[in-house]
């Protein structure tokens, strides 16, 4: 009889231990959450990105108007075969973000919009560089760039 009760309470003992085990995993354990994105935060679409533009200085712009991105997509697309006429953009609710990296020896990689955010007093566009380069040892001749839309504000935009 003492060895029924003996291994009774063993099993009822190991199994208690296994669900404290578990209860304190569960909790450990957080599910992941999407990340919200900060309030300031300012959505936007890429309209080009690439490795090669006509753009051969470093430039960092805020379109507003028809006319002006008219022009800069002209001078983007000069040296590309069989580009396609500049995107639609509504400039009453939208504005152009477009920054050009210049022309590097093709070990730097691809410049990028990360994020934009909005202050009372300005719009800060926030850049990186991809990290994707060129061969090892490349010494092709590369402008990378990065042109987006965004909701348009009349605010500063400042780009770091």
């Amino acid at each position: 009889m003492s060895r029924y009760r003996l291994a009774a309470a063993s099993i009822l003992s190991l199994s208690m231990l296994v669900v404290i085990a578990l209860a304190i995993e569960a909790k450990i354990i957080e599910p992941k959450m999407p990340r919200k994105p900060a309030s300031n935060e300012v959505e936007f679409t890429t309209i080009a990105r690439g490795g090669f533009s006509g753009i051969k200085t470093a430039e960092r712009l805020a379109i507003r108007d028809e006319g002006t991105w008219l022009s800069v997509w002209h001078r983007h697309s000069s040296e590309l075969q069989n580009c396609d006429p500049a995107p639609h953009v509504d400039f009453e609710k939208s504005m152009v973000v477009a920054v050009f990296q210049g022309e590097t020896n093709g070990r730097s990689g691809l410049i990028q919009v990360d994020s934009i955010k909005a202050f009372q007093d300005k719009i800060v566009v926030l850049l990186s560089d991809s990290g994707q380069t060129g061969a090892k040892g490349s010494r092709n001749t590369t402008r990378s760039f990065h042109i987006v839309r965004a909701p348009r504000s009349s605010l500063p935009v400042v780009f770091h």
